[in-house]
């Protein structure tokens, strides 16, 4: 192995167990909302339905070999410890990753400065430390290693590899669907037109088989997510929701903040010099990185640009943007590689970049500390306590200004249900659908926020909603006018200051919720229940054994030249 990615493993090992030991969980945006379905898959694990959200939805309407990952995981080690080891393991293999994908296009030597680089990565840590887009992380990496086996299916032969390579790629679409709808194929296009200035005819038809038939299996792993999907494209879709990716970022000063600065930090200042010495080598090889960097560089300004409305239609204002800023710096470390490769003479540049990407890890990290895009923390378990005492998890209950991170841990640690839910992609009741807002929680937020919240609270009877944990007195009005009255006040202590969440109830008697309601096996399990339960966790399971048979064939010196075949040209 090169020394370059063995200090490239060592320096994330030490970088990301540090970031990972403090807890980062509790203050990003998604990773409770990942953890509460990898909770429902160890509470279980053959059921699409679940009840604690929404007044139920169902699972399928998100790929599950992520998720069902921590959940088998978390049975050993609980469910946050097993995100954190998890998140941990993907941060270590992605400069491997990254390594062996940018072999592809480049030396040997510049790879292993691109596999350097993404250590600190602003758009990795950002969408770690404070997005929590673990799905995004866990697809992408198995994305890389198919496109490394692949590429050695091709130099080296053997049939082990190009299955290998496809078990990698049906796993990093049954994990992601934002991955498997947009970088799948940017990088099966990447990997064409290299193939096709090469002139390798085999490897291009060969790359086309294992694409179409990793679509084919995915489709059947996923058909349920497929129906649903059908359902959004056929008009059964939620009203666009406001995201600062959409706006236009050098207009809106925390969109520019969070989806440009922190997403592209100093290797904005690479793109140009990148540019100019693919241009100036004049590689065919890395002109296919080149053109797919440049497209979804723009695709990463959102609504900067009018590119996404071009592509997507109607369709582009149920998209967020900062993935493309994520893949667009993931598939330009190899043109990255390519400037270090050039300058490894001058021993300045080195110390500079490093010392300021540094400096740029640790505000990313000041940020994600300072979590001011947060509410306050909020000490769940007397509510916790109190929902599962005297039947009142019976009812449905909704919070106020806990904030989605904080909603979606409650949600995991308790049997109550919710009206609302942090996937907004779920949502069946038409009311939430097309209220144009992400949370109940932070109604006062949403231009139509208060008058959704009033007509809920209105009609409480019919939603079975019992309870309101508020945690700001900006709601207590709303909540009196709604005929709901204050049970009592549970004192919240948070950095020496002192706050409160408030328990209301509903004056009047609400029905409780019947068993059908509350039963994550409303559904009987057939067929598809257990295509989506067994078979994406036997795919993981099988990729496991294939690394493992081929490298104790390469201990005992098994595969022979003359015993695979290559299909280079």
């Amino acid at each position: 192995m090169d020394k370059k990615v063995r200090k490239a493993l060592l320096l994330a090992f030490i970088l990301h167990t540090l970031l990972i030991a403090s807890n980062f969980q509790e203050r990003t945006f998604d990773s409770y909302a990942h953890m509460f379905f990898a909770d429902h898959y160890r509470r279980a694990w053959f059921s699409l339905w679940e009840p604690r959200w929404y007044g139920g939805f169902y699972v399928s309407t998100y790929p599950p070999l992520a998720h069902q990952t921590i959940a088998l995981l978390s049975l050993l080690i609980g469910l946050e410890r097993s995100y954190q080891l998890l998140t941990l393991l993907l941060l270590i293999l992605l400069p491997l990753a990254i390594y062996n994908f940018s072999k592809i296009f480049v030396s040997k030597n510049a790879a292993g400065y691109s596999s350097l680089l993404v250590v600190s990565l602003p758009s990795v840590l950002t969408s770690i430390y404070i997005f929590g887009q673990f799905t995004t992380i866990f697809s992408l990496v198995f994305l890389l290693f198919s496109t490394h086996y692949f590429n050695m299916f091709v130099k080296k032969g053997g049939k082990l590899n190009y299955l290998i390579s496809l078990w990698f790629l049906v796993a990093s679409i049954t994990s992601h669907n934002f991955t498997a709808f947009f970088f799948v194929p940017v990088i099966f296009a990447t990997l064409l037109l290299s193939l096709t200035f090469k002139r390798d005819l085999k490897a291009i038809g060969y790359l086309i088989i294992l694409f179409l038939t990793a679509i084919a299996i995915s489709a059947i792993l996923l058909w349920p997510f497929i129906y649903h999907l059908l359902s959004i494209i056929s008009g059964n879709r939620q009203t666009p929701i406001f995201h600062g990716s959409r706006t236009n970022l050098f207009t809106n000063l925390n969109a520019f903040i969070y989806f440009f600065l922190l997403m592209y930090g100093l290797t904005i200042l690479l793109i140009p010099l990148s540019i100019t010495l693919v241009m100036k080598r004049r590689e065919f090889s890395t002109f296919p990185l080149l053109l797919f960097r440049i497209i979804l560089f723009v695709l990463g300004l959102g609504g900067t640009t009018p590119l996404p409305q071009l592509l997507f239609g109607h369709y582009w204002e149920l998209l967020t943007y900062d993935r493309f800023a994520l893949w667009a710096s993931i598939i330009f470390l190899p043109l990255f590689g390519l400037i270090f490769e050039k300058k490894q003479k001058n021993m300045k540049f080195f110390k500079g970049y490093f010392l300021i990407t540094i400096i740029f890890a640790a505000i990313i990290f000041n940020v994600s500390i300072q979590a001011q895009y947060l509410p306050d923390k909020v000490n769940l378990e007397p509510i916790i306590e109190f929902l599962s005492k005297d039947g009142n998890w019976k009812w449905r209950y909704i919070t106020l200004e806990f904030g989605a991170a904080q909603l979606s841990r409650l949600s995991m640690l308790t049997n109550a249900t919710t009206l609302d839910g942090f996937y907004v992609h779920a949502r069946n009741d038409p009311v939430l659908m097309t209220s144009g807002i992400e949370t109940i929680d932070g109604s006062r937020y949403w231009d139509n926020g208060i008058n959704v919240l009033k007509y809920i609270l209105a009609h409480a009877k019919e939603y079975k909603i019992k309870f309101v944990f508020c945690a700001s007195p900006f709601y207590y009005d709303i909540l009196a006018e709604s005929n709901f009255i204050m049970l009592f006040s549970q004192d919240n202590t948070r950095d020496g200051r002192l706050g409160r969440v408030t328990i209301w109830v509903y004056k009047d008697e609400v029905s409780p919720l019947s068993e059908d309601e509350i039963n994550l096996n409303y559904n009987e399990i057939g067929p598809q229940e257990l295509i989506w339960g067994s078979n994406p966790l036997t795919l993981l399971l099988a990729i496991i054994c294939f690394i493992l048979q081929q490298l104790r064939r390469r201990s005992i010196g098994g595969g022979s030249p003359s015993s695979t075949t290559t299909c280079s040209s």
